[in-house]
Formats: C-alpha cells, sequence, structure tokens
C-alpha cells in the first residue's frame, strides 16, 4: 500500500537507502526525457545506467507512482540531501531546450507538496540548501529545485528544466493545504506560463511559447517570417490528425500562415488556409480568418493547451 493516498501505483525500488534525518525538503526534478511512464517506472524500479531514483515519478498526465517509500526510505537523485528530502522526477512532454512540463503535472507536484508538508511537518515556501555534496545545510525548509541543491550546483544542471515553474507549485500547494503550510499564506497570482494562459483570444508571446514547447520546437515566442518552424510543425500535426482546408486537402507544410494577432492595430486581413484546418481540429467557427485582438480559435486553442488536450 503506498505512503501517498494519490498514488497510482507504488513498489519500492531496489535504488534507495534506509533515511537518515528528519524530511525538511521537496526536491522537484525533471527526467529530461520524454519516455513513457512505463519505460522510465521500469528504468527507477531496478539497476540502471546511473544508480537513480526518485521517491515519486510525476507523469504527464498527472499520475503519480511511487518508488521508493519516503517514511523510512532516501531516494537516489539529489546526493546526500535526500536523507533530508522527499524527491520527485517529472516526465517531461517535449525534449530540449523548452522540457516541456504539462499543467497536470504541476497540479499533481503541488498536491504531493502539500501532502508531504502535513506529514512531515515542513512549511510550503521557497527553501534553501547550501554546503558541499556531501554536507548539506537546510538553511531554510521547504521546496526547491535540483539546480538550487549543491550537487545541482556543482554540475550547473538545469533541472528541473524552464518550464518548470517552481513558485506557482508553492503557491498551489499553499491553497490545496488551506492554511499556507507556513508563513506565506497569501498564494501568488498563477502565471500566463507555464501555469494557466489567460483564455482572452491573443495570440501573443504566452500563447505562442506554449504551443511551441506542445509541439516540440524551440521556444521563443515568436512566429518567425517568412516562414516559421512552430507553424510549419502545427501544419504536419494538422494533417496527420486528419484536419484539412476548405477544399479538403491536406495543408502544404510551408510554414506559412499563422502569425501573431497579440496588440494588432489592424485587422489581419486574409483567409489562411492553416487557420481554417485549426479551427476544424479545434471545432470552432471557420472562416480562416485570425480576429484582431480576440479570436475565438485562440481561445480555445489556450483552453486546449491549459488542459494539455490538443490532440497534436
Amino acid at each position: 500500500m503506498a505512503e501517498y493516498p494519490g498514488a497510482a501505483w507504488a513498489g519500492v525500488s531496489a535504488n534507495k537507502s534506509p533515511r537518515q534525518g528528519k524530511v525538511r525538503l521537496f526536491i522537484v526534478h525533471h527526467m529530461a526525457s520524454t519516455q513513457s511512464a512505463a519505460s522510465a517506472r521500469t528504468r527507477f524500479m531496478g539497476s540502471n545506467d546511473r544508480s537513480v531514483s526518485p521517491n515519486y515519478q510525476v507523469n504527464a498526465d498527472g499520475s503519480v507512482y511511487e518508488i521508493v517509500p519516503p517514511d523510512h526510505y532516501r531516494a537516489w537523485t539529489t546526493g546526500a540531501v535526500d536523507h533530508q528530502a522527499v524527491t520527485c522526477e517529472t516526465q517531461n512532454t517535449s525534449g530540449a531546450p523548452a522540457w516541456g512540463i504539462s499543467r497536470a503535472s504541476m497540479e499533481a507536484i503541488a498536491h504531493l507538496v502539500a501532502w508531504a508538508a502535513k506529514r512531515y511537518g515542513f512549511p510550503i515556501q521557497h527553501g534553501r540548501v547550501t554546503g558541499t555534496t556531501n554536507a548539506n545545510v537546510v538553511e531554510v525548509p521547504g521546496v526547491v529545485g535540483h539546480n538550487e541543491t549543491p550537487a545541482g550546483r556543482r554540475t550547473s544542471t538545469a533541472c528541473p528544466g524552464p518550464s518548470m515553474d517552481i513558485n506557482w507549485i508553492i503557491a498551489r500547494a499553499q491553497q490545496i493545504a488551506g492554511t499556507g503550510g507556513g508563513p506565506a499564506t497569501t498564494p501568488a497570482p498563477r502565471p500566463s506560463t507555464p501555469g494557466q494562459l489567460d483564455v482572452d483570444g491573443d495570440l501573443g508571446v504566452a500563447t505562442i511559447r506554449r504551443l511551441q514547447e506542445a509541439l516540440g520546437t524551440p521556444v521563443d515566442g515568436k512566429i518567425s517570417t517568412p516562414k516559421s518552424t512552430v507553424v510549419a510543425e502545427l501544419q504536419r500535426r494538422l494533417n496527420a490528425a486528419g484536419a484539412r482546408d476548405w477544399d479538403g486537402k491536406p495543408l502544404i507544410v510551408d510554414g506559412v500562415g499563422l502569425r501573431s494577432n497579440h496588440l494588432a492595430r489592424v485587422p489581419l486581413v486574409g483567409r489562411w488556409r492553416t487557420i481554417w484546418a485549426l479551427q476544424a481540429h479545434l471545432s470552432t467557427t471557420k472562416d480562416g480568418v485570425l480576429n484582431r485582438r480576440s479570436s475565438e480559435v485562440i481561445r480555445e486553442l489556450q483552453r486546449r493547451l491549459n488542459a494539455g488536450t490538443l490532440g497534436l
């Protein structure tokens, strides 16, 4: 039986040690991989190339696997500080450089943090760890990313990656805990990305970045001209999903036909086959037009990106 009641699966990995010390931290990692949840679990449960295991594996769909029960065992992820930590490894939705993290994963981590803070008695706040890889000092108990630990600083790791929003996770965990779980009791505003996008119909920087993350293209928040990598990938994915233009034909994959309407001062004139196909895929009004400033199809795109249900 899992120690964490929200676990969808529970086991006891061979990659563990008896815990020495009181849990005072929650350390967030990403897998740096889009491998399947089943493949990652198999790797963590047995001998592997890095002798690595987390306490919890958080999957892109929001499910959680208990790999190393944290009450009596430390996992092997972050060095000696693991003795004082509950750790999680998070499945990525895209590769480098964005290393995408789903909204469902961050929600699941927030629930894990709230549970762990109550179970082990540490505050829900941003933590701080100093010292060396083998001699760690938890100056401020709470939640940290791998790159904020001595082991992470020594290796200059980017883990848990640019798409992981630790501050949002902390604020959400405080909401879940109800009392705040520590000194900070007022949740911070939700960021536009990588948490919830504002559903405002503006195809602006935040929405473009999230679309790039979802499609696994370089993330810069821009739709380049005259041809765009993210638009070309969108066209490929729409074709593969069966979306068609107004003539019933697959899109030409040319990277042209979608552009930002963010803060546009004049209507975006023209009727575009890519927009028509996107509208068809998202079941919105099909006219091939991206309206100025606020667009029905972009609002639906933002909803799907928030929910992780783009379907491409």
